[in-house]
This record gives structure tokens, sequence and C-alpha cells, in this order.
């Protein structure tokens, strides 16, 4: 699903996925993991230590560039190796400038030798700093010490704070101001991208992708200031998080297609779910129409009924076409991948086709 002209690129293009929120949990935590407490980067201050919201932003744009230029670094060593131990040979005489070049995709033969990958939980991250600095640095409603307890406890006891932070408002309502925050998340993200070129001089761009990962990633990420609860899965891509389109289809829409989407030069992806009774041409042509003119890029539409889910979830072998048994896997703890004990700076390349 990625964007690229076909025949063109090296497989590299979607090489990595990277967990913004879980950065962004580490920056007001100490440098520390809110389930486990591990220590993961070198970072001292908490949420309680920032005496403005400019100062906490600062300090949250710097790592995932940091994170990002390091996985960059380590792409170049992949692309290295792909060239050396897997030249595919077949594959690259089907790809444009290789047979002209005498190269294979991976060693500077294919036109576009770009990176790619995507960023999760930025929808997530976008609407925890909105509600931060709403609470803490604006209304100060809250002490930042008395936010990071109610985090590292799951809100068990800060039932009132966490409902506090879901009404607050989020990216999906139609308000410049909270989208104007996600958008900010999302330019943080692609900076590092932008900034790195490999050998070959190709790019790195922003694919932001969701698919199922969003289950895994939320299971590796603790308590959110949205007011989401530890573990729980993550927005998919770059959609409002789940409970943010309560204003409406077209009221997200306008939300998603504020941000910079121009930017995303891989593409982005976003999940929109309608009542089947709705799913019908005379009113997804002109909602699909609206999201076109305004500039969005890949347009997921979920029309399953709630009723069929249920079902499926009891017995998934007879829905094999819905992407429910992986979900349903990973929730329950069905699954040989513990998400939540994987090195931090785990990088599995994903290969196109």
């Amino acid at each position: 699903m990625e964007v690229s002209p076909q025949g063109c690129q090296c497989d590299m293009l979607f090489s990595f996925v990277h967990n913004v929120a879980r950065t962004f949990e580490l920056i007001i935590n100490g440098g520390r993991l809110l389930q486990t407490g591990e220590p993961a980067i070198d970072h001292a201050k908490t949420l309680a230590d920032y005496d403005s919201f400019e100062e906490l932003y600062t300090d949250f744009e710097k790592e995932p560039f940091r994170q990002l230029s390091l996985r960059m670094r380590r792409i170049d060593i992949y692309l290295d190796c792909y060239a050396e131990l897997r030249p595919s040979f077949l594959l690259s005489s089907m790809i444009h400038d290789c047979l002209e070049r005498g190269r294979s995709m991976n060693a500077g033969g294919a036109r576009y030798r770009d990176y790619g990958g995507s960023g999760v939980g930025i929808p997530n991250v976008g609407d925890s700093l909105f509600a931060l600095k709403r609470l803490i640095f604006d209304e100060q409603r809250y002490a930042g010490d008395e936010i990071l307890n109610a985090l590292r406890a799951d809100f068990v006891g800060y039932e009132k704070m966490q409902n506090q932070m879901l009404r607050a408002p989020k990216y999906g309502w139609d308000e410049p101001e909270v989208d104007a925050m996600t958008d900010r998340v999302l330019l943080s993200f692609i900076a590092p991208l932008n900034a790195h070129r490999n050998r070959y001089g190709g790019h790195a761009k922003p694919v932001i992708l969701g698919f199922t990962r969003v289950v895994g990633t939320g299971l590796e990420t603790g308590a959110t200031p949205d007011g989401r609860k530890s573990e729980q899965p993550l927005a998919h891509g770059l959609s409002p998080q789940r409970g943010a389109t309560s204003k409406g289809t077209l009221s997200a829409i306008n939300s998603a297609t504020r941000l910079s989407l121009r930017k995303v030069g891989g593409g982005a992806g976003m999940m929109w779910d309608f009542d089947t009774e709705l799913a019908r041409p005379d009113v997804m042509k002109p909602v699909l129409q609206t999201f076109v003119d305004k500039g969005g890029h890949i347009f997921q539409g979920n029309t399953v009924s709630v009723s069929t889910l249920l079902t499926a979830q009891k017995n998934p072998e007879q829905f094999t076409h819905l992407m429910v048994r992986e979900v349903r896997d990973a929730l329950s703890g069905n699954t040989t991948r513990d998400y939540r004990k994987e090195p931090l700076w785990q990088l599995t390349p994903s290969i196109s086709g």
C-alpha cells in the first residue's frame, strides 16, 4: 500500500515501525517504561520537572529525532547486507535502471533507493500533549506528578482525571487547535527522515500505515494522557483514535485532511468505520469525493456490523476474511510474541511483496 512508482524502487520503502507513543512515554516518565519501570533511555526529567509546555515539547521532539536517526543508520547497514547477501537478480531485472547500471536493486541499481517507515500512535500523542497543555500548563488543574502517578496506576483510583482526559478536545473533532498539535507531532516524526540520505542519495519517507501493528504497539505502551488505558490499541495510521469521531465522519475528515499530508511522501493511511446500512453508493460517493478533494491519501473503510464481529470472535475459523484472529489472540495474550519484552530498538525489516 505504500506509495511508490511501480517497478522503480528498492525494497526498503517499508522497513520499520516506530512507536511514537512509547517514545513520548519515556520523556514524561524519566526515561523509564511505564509498565515495568525499566530504564530505556538516558533522560532524568519526568512530567513533574517541566515548567512550561514548550520545554516539554522540545525534549519530546529531540528524542524521536535521535532514535530515528539511529534507525536510518541501521537501515543503511541492512541495505549493504541485502546488496551482498540477497541480490535478487530476477526481481532486479524487472526494476527500472538496474540493467542499465549493472547493479541489483539494493546496490544502487533501482531508480529510487528510498527508505520508508511508519510512526504509530501519532494521534494519541497529539491528543495527549493537548490534554497536558490544558490540564497542567493552561488551567493548572493538576500538577505533573499527579498525572504521572495516574498513568503509572493505569488510572485506578484516578477515574475522575481519566474522564477529564477523555472529554478533552480530540483530533477528529474538527477543532483547528487540537489538529495543529497532532500535525506538530507528525512533523516531528518526519523531520529526522527528511534529514537522512543514504549512500546512493536515497531519501527516507514517512509511510503512515497502522495495520494490526496498532495492537502490538499498544500492548507495549502504558497509559497515555488522552485517557487511554495501558495495553489498549493505538490509533490506526493517522485516523482519529477510537471515540474521536463522535462529531461525525465529515468533521473527522476535516481534521485528518488539515494535517501536512503533502509531506507524507509514502502515503497516509486512515481507517473509517461505517454502519452497514449507510454503506450505500449515494452516501459513500460524496464522502469519498470529499476525502479526496480535501487531500486525503488512503481511505480504508470498515462496514462490518458489530454482531458479525462478536460472532467472529467466538468462531474465527468461519470468518477468515476478517482481521479478527490476530487481534483476538494479541489481546488475550495467546500469542508467541510478547511485545512488552521486546528490545526497545527492535527493527524487523518488512520486505515489500
